[in-house]
């Protein structure tokens, strides 16, 4: 194979999230739902993963890893963090998980190795050129009559029409058609549905990611074409005086860091109103979902 390919470019750099440990304790009430939301498709995989041999790429600390372990008959759980991996395997350690590091698109496993390959809000992280590689071998380690399992954000209630994603981690988010189209040109059926919450849940959840169309269009693009290339070209003598609302905020964010804030982290357990029984996959509405999960039923 290519050696180009054979060796990793960067990272597949990705936030450490530590919302899926047992002691978390969410800020605000965003934060819960967020947490919630991640942690979901760990607590089904306790079923679908009973007894199975599981591939799971993207582990991070091995948070979600644990959830579903005990259920699970081995686990092989990859990152391309060695910082993570090495967390994983200090704090969430059980006798049927093995941490890799992966330093490879290549995956270290045989030919039709596992029953089932899970890869929880990771898809959004893989560089696009790296995408083909990627789930070739995803469809080469997994056996013919075993699953494959992807979550991913939903782009229709994230991104407005032409924008690009806000999250600096992610290179590429999908629509539910994208994510079909993609994973249909590896695996002979795949089976789309939408993650949705309670009513109230639902609405948290979509202010948050919430776009505006005059940041996106007008404001951000003046700023980073217009604004930054001008003040660039002035002395620096000149700089600090037209960066006159930016010192305004962090003046008025100094002068206000004693107060209380919405979002301050809290010293005692908050008592939220919601947990993972309000959240489920449906196969409808989808553009609508809060988040997008693909399954595999048959690999060729």
């Amino acid at each position: 194979m290519n050696e180009q390919l054979q060796t990793i470019d960067l990272q597949i750099d990705h936030p450490e999230v530590d919302d899926l440990q047992e002691d978390f304790q969410a800020r605000t009430l965003r934060a819960h739902v967020l947490s919630l939301i991640h942690r979901w498709p760990y607590e089904l995989l306790r079923v679908q993963a009973k007894d199975k041999q599981v591939l799971e790429l993207g582990c991070n600390k091995g948070f979600g890893t644990i959830i579903y372990s005990e259920d699970a008959g081995s686990i092989k759980a990859v990152d391309t963090s060695a910082t993570a991996i090495e967390k994983a395997r200090k704090h969430n350690a059980r006798d049927n998980i093995e941490y890799i590091c992966l330093d490879s698109w290549t995956l270290p496993f045989e030919d039709n190795t596992f029953d089932l390959t899970v890869l929880f809000q990771v898809i959004e992280h893989i560089a696009l050129d790296k995408l083909d590689i990627f789930l070739r071998e995803i469809k080469r380690v997994t056996r013919p009559d075993g699953q494959v399992i992807v979550s991913t954000p939903n782009r229709n209630i994230r991104l407005l029409p032409f924008q690009k994603p806000w999250n600096k981690f992610h290179t590429k988010e999908y629509s539910a058609q994208d994510l079909e189209q993609l994973l249909g040109r590896y695996f002979a059926e795949v089976k789309l549905e939408g993650l949705f919450g309670v009513d109230e849940l639902n609405k948290i959840e979509r202010r948050r990611v919430r776009q505006k169309p005059s940041k996106v269009y007008l404001k951000g693009p003046l700023r980073k074409f217009v604004v930054r290339p001008i003040r660039n070209l002035l002395p620096d003598s000149l700089k600090a005086t037209t960066g006159g609302a930016s010192t305004r905020r962090s003046k008025k964010k100094a002068e206000n860091s004693g107060l209380p804030e919405t979002n301050a982290a809290v010293t005692e357990p908050a008592d939220y109103p919601f947990t993972t029984s309000d959240l489920e996959y449906r196969a409808d509405s989808l553009h609508e979902a809060l988040d997008l999960r693909a399954t595999v039923l048959r690999i060729e």
